[in-house]
C-alpha cells in the first residue's frame, strides 16, 4: 500500500489548468444547456418512479434491508420506457427475456448507433477531481482562479476582489454550482453506462433461466391479485427497432468495444503455440471441455472454455527476477498447480529462457537452512521438487489498441484474470511469497462456500471522501433494477465494509482467488471499472475493483479472510530507537496474511522478502534526512537493514479502530502508524503495527484497544526462514 512518488502537486497544477477553460467556458456559454434531470441533484430520490405505490409495494417485499440512505440511482432507459408503458404493463405481461429486449431495444430508440465508449461518451475523473465537491476545498483551491474569471468579467482590479464582496460570492457560488451539475451529470453517465453492463450480464451472461421465470411468474400473480393488470402495447418505435441488431453478437460488441473477440496466443514453456484455449486443455487439467448447444455469443462460448485450476501472474519485464523467484519458492513448496503468465506487451526471449530455466531445471542444491526443516518433508523432497507447467500467453492480440492503454500498471492484473484459462484461479503478484501451498486456498471454507476468497489491507491512510463513498453506492443496482431483472440492492455485506465506513483501502490483490466460470460476469464488470476513469481513478490501483465492481454487478458473495492484515517480523523497530512501551510492535514493508481457517500461521506476504524492496532505488543519506532523529543508522548500516532478507518470528494484528486514541501514557493512539517522529522509511513503505492503542485518559478511565499478537513456533520460523532463503538466492 506504499504510494511511490509525489503525484499531489502534479494533480493540482493539471486540474487549475481544466478549472481556467472551465470558467472561460462558463462565461462563453451563461447559459450552458443542463438537462432538466440534474436541476435537482436529488431528482432520483424524488422521481415519480420510485414514487409510484407499485414500486414502493414491491421493494418493501424485497427480503434485503435498505440501509442505503436513500441513495438509489437508475438508468435514465427506464424513464423511457416508463414514460410510454405503465410499470404494472410491463411486470405483468412480460417474461424475464422480454423484459430484456424492451431494455436494449429502447437504447437503439435512443440511438441507433450506441456503444460503451467512455471517450466519446465524455466520461473522465482525474484524481483531483475529488477536491471538487466540498464548497470550502474547492474556493481554496482555486481562489486565485476564480478571482481572475470574476475581475475579466466585470473588469474589477484583481486586487480589489475579496470574499467580503456580495457578487464575488454570488460569482464563486454560480461557478460551483456549474461545477457541481457537472459532476452530477458525468456521475448519471457512468450510472448509466455501468447499468447497461449489469442488465447485459444478467439477461445474457449469467442467465439462471429457472429463477428468472419463477420471479417473473410470481411478480405476475402478486400484482393480478392486486387487481394490476394493463394491456401491454409496444411503441410504433420499439416495433420498428425490434429487429434492429439486438442480438448477442451485436451487444456484446457495442458493450465491449475493448475486446476485439478473439482468443489470445498461448504458449507453452516447450515454444508450442495455440489460439484457442480448448486446445491446451490436455496439458493442465483432465477435465473435458463441453460445447456450448445452439449458437451462442463469444463471451458465452469464452466462459464455457474456462476449466481447471492454476495460478495466475502478470509480467512484465521488470518483474521477472520477483517472477524467478517465486517460481523457485513455489517448487519448493510442492506446488502442482500449472502457472499462467499473461501480459499484452511481450517480454524479451531471453526473460522467457530465464523464467523457463527456474521453472523446468532442476535445484542443484538448497539453502542451508533446509537442514532444519527436512525433517517435515520426505525423505527424497530434493528429487521430488516439481518442475512448473509454465504458460506465456499474449493478450495484445484480443484487446483493442486504442483501450491497451487504459490496463497499464495495476490493470494488468485484471487482464490477466480475464484472460487466463483456468476455470478456478489464483491471482498472484509476482512478489508475493507463499508460506503455505497455494492450492490449499481452494480448500478453505470460504472458498468453498462462495467461490472467492480475498483478503484485508491495512486499515490505514486518510479517511475516504464521503463523496467516494456516495459514488459507488450510486452504481450498485437500482430499487427498479430488482424489479425488473431481479438484481438484488446492495445490501450491509458491502456497506459494512472498511471502505464504505470511511477507510481508504480495503483489499490487499496481492493474492485473489475466484471462481471464473462462476462469477465471469463480475469480472467483465472488472473490467468496465479499469476502463472507466471515474471509478479506475477514484481507488488506489486494482484493489478494491475486485469486490466493488461484483457489488455494482448485484452480486456479494464475496468473502474476505477471517483475519485483518498483519504486520510480521521481529518484535520491536529495527530503525530507531524508542522508549518502552507497553503495546508490542513490529514495523515492516510487508503486509503479511494469517491463515483463516487456524488463526496463527503465516499464509503469505506481499512485497517479497528483503525488508525494503526498493533498497537499490534510494539515497540513504537523504533517506537518513527524512527519517529525521532518532535512527541509530549510518547510510551503509541502514542500507544493509534494507537490502537483507526480513526475519519473521511474530506477526500483529493491530486492533480495528480508524481514529485516535489520545491517553496520557504515551502509548501509540493509532493502529498503524510511522515511526515515534512521525517517518515512513524505505520510501514510505515501513509501517509500524501496534498490538494496543490508547490507554490511561486524564480523568481515570482507560480507552486502550487490544489486537493480535501472535508468536510463531520454531517448525514455523524455521519453514518461513527456509522459504525466505529459497526466495532471496533465487537470482
Amino acid at each position: 500500500m506504499c504510494r511511490r512518488g509525489r503525484v499531489t502537486r502534479l494533480v493540482i497544477v493539471g486540474f487549475v489548468t481544466t478549472l481556467l477553460l472551465f470558467i472561460s467556458n462558463a462565461r462563453s456559454k451563461q447559459d450552458v444547456f443542463i438537462p432538466p434531470h440534474f436541476q435537482d441533484i436529488n431528482h432520483q430520490i424524488e422521481t415519480s418512479i420510485l414514487l409510484q405505490p407499485i414500486v414502493q409495494y414491491l421493494h418493501s417485499k424485497s427480503p434485503i434491508e435498505d440501509i442505503r440512505g436513500g441513495i438509489d440511482f437508475h438508468s435514465s432507459v427506464y424513464e423511457q420506457i416508463f414514460n410510454v408503458h405503465s410499470i404494472n404493463s410491463v411486470l405483468t405481461n412480460l417474461n424475464f427475456q422480454q423484459r430484456c429486449d424492451l431494455y436494449f431495444n429502447n437504447l437503439y430508440v435512443e440511438n441507433l448507433n450506441w456503444s460503451l465508449d467512455p471517450d466519446d461518451l465524455d466520461i473522465h475523473y482525474e484524481e483531483g477531481d475529488k477536491l471538487k465537491y466540498q464548497y470550502d476545498t474547492f474556493k481554496e483551491l482555486f481562489m486565485e482562479e476564480l478571482k481572475l474569471g470574476f475581475s475579466q468579467d466585470t473588469e474589477s482590479p484583481l486586487h480589489s476582489i475579496s470574499e467580503d464582496i456580495p457578487k464575488f460570492k454570488e460569482y464563486m457560488e454560480s461557478m460551483y454550482n456549474l461545477n457541481w451539475r457537472g459532476l452530477m451529470e458525468t456521475e448519471q453517465k457512468v450510472i448509466d453506462y455501468l447499468s447497461i453492463v449489469r442488465i447485459f450480464n444478467k439477461c445474457y451472461i449469467s442467465p439462471h433461466y429457472t429463477s428468472q421465470k419463477e420471479f417473473t411468474k410470481a411478480q405476475k400473480k402478486d400484482l393480478t391479485k392486486l387487481g394490476l393488470h394493463d394491456k401491454f402495447r409496444e411503441s410504433h418505435d420499439e416495433k420498428q427497432l425490434k429487429t434492429e441488431g439486438n442480438n448477442y453478437e451485436n451487444l456484446e460488441n457495442r458493450i465491449h468495444p475493448w475486446f476485439n473477440f478473439r482468443y489470445p496466443i498461448y504458449t507453452r514453456w516447450t515454444g508450442e503455440e495455440y489460439s484457442d484455449p480448448r486446445d491446451i486443455h490436455k496439458h493442465v487439467t483432465s477435465m473435458k471441455y463441453k460445447s456450448t448447444k445452439g449458437k451462442a455469443c463469444f463471451l458465452s462460448q469464452f466462459q464455457k472454455s474456462f476449466l481447471g485450476k492454476g495460478l495466475v501472474v502478470t509480467i512484465a519485464e521488470r518483474h521477472v527476477d520477483d517472477m524467478i523467484r517465486l517460481i523457485h519458492s513455489l517448487r519448493a513448496l510442492n506446488n502442482k498447480l500449472p502457472i499462467e503468465l499473461i501480459n499484452y506487451k511481450p517480454i524479451s526471449q531471453n526473460s522467457i529462457a530465464r523464467i523457463i530455466k527456474a521453472a523446468r531445471e532442476p535445484f542443484d542444491e538448497l539453502t542451508n537452512s533446509f537442514q532444519k526443516v527436512s525433517k517435515y518433508f520426505p525423505q527424497n523432497y530434493r528429487q521430488q521438487i516439481p518442475k512448473q507447467e509454465i504458460w506465456f500467453i499474449d493478450a495484445s492480440v484480443a484487446i483493442n489498441e486504442r483501450y491497451q492503454t487504459k490496463f497499464r500498471g495495476w490493470g494488468n492484473k485484471l487482464v490477466a484474470l480475464f484472460f487466463s484459462t483456468f476455470k478456478e484461479a489464483i491471482l498472484i503478484d509476482s512478489d508475493t511469497v507463499f508460506f503455505q501451498p497455494p492450492e490449499s486456498l481452494f480448500g478453505f471454507n470460504g472458498y468453498q462456500e462462495t467461490g472467492t476468497y480475498f483478503f484485508k489491507d491495512r486499515r490505514a491512510g486518510p479517511e475516504q471522501p464521503a463523496s467516494i463513498r456516495k459514488f459507488f453506492t450510486k452504481l450498485s443496482p437500482s430499487i427498479i433494477d430488482s424489479i425488473m431483472f431481479d438484481i438484488p440492492i446492495m445490501s450491509n455485506h458491502s456497506l459494512s465494509t472498511g471502505f464504505f465506513q470511511g477507510y481508504e483501502h480495503t483489499m490487499e490483490s496481492g493474492v485473489v482467488v475466484i471462481d471464473r466460470s462462476r462469477y465471469f460476469d463480475s469480472i467483465l464488470m472488472m473490467m468496465q471499472f479499469q476502463i472507466l476513469e471515474p471509478t479506475r481513478n477514484r481507488v488506489y490501483g486494482d484493489k478494491e475493483i475486485f469486490w466493488l465492481a461484483m457489488a455494482a454487478n448485484g452480486v456479494e458473495d464475496f468473502v474476505f479472510n477471517k483475519y485483518d492484515v498483519a504486520a510480521v517480523g521481529d518484535i520491536g523497530d529495527p530503525i530507531f530507537d524508542t522508549e518502552s512501551q507497553k503495546s508490542l510492535k513490529i514495523c515492516t514493508s510487508h503486509p503479511a496474511h494469517i491463515n483463516g481457517e487456524d488463526g496463527n500461521s503465516l499464509l503469505w506476504i506481499n512485497a517479497g522478502m528483503s525488508f525494503c524492496k526498493f533498497y537499490d532505488d534510494l539515497d540513504y543519506t537523504e533517506e537518513l534526512r527524512i527519517l529525521g532523529p532518532g535512527t541509530r543508522h549510518t547510510p551503509e548500516s541502514l542500507r544493509r537493514i534494507y537490502s537483507s532478507p526480513v526475519s519473521i518470528s511474530a506477526a500483529i494484528i493491530p486492533p480495528d479502530f480508524p481514529g485516535v486514541r489520545n491517553n496520557i501514557e504515551n502509548e501509540p493512539n493509532i493502529n498503524w502508524g510511522p515511526s515515534p517522529y512521525g517517518t515512513y522509511s524505505c520510501d514510505a513503505c515501513v509501517w509500524c503495527a501496534y498490538s494496543q492503542i490508547g490507554g490511561l485518559q486524564e480523568d481515570g478511565s482507560d480507552n486502550t484497544m487490544y489486537g493480535k499478537v501472535i508468536h510463531f513456533d520454531q517448525k514455523q520460523k524455521d519453514i518461513i526462514k527456509y522459504i525466505g532463503d529459497i526466495w532471496s538466492q533465487a537470482v
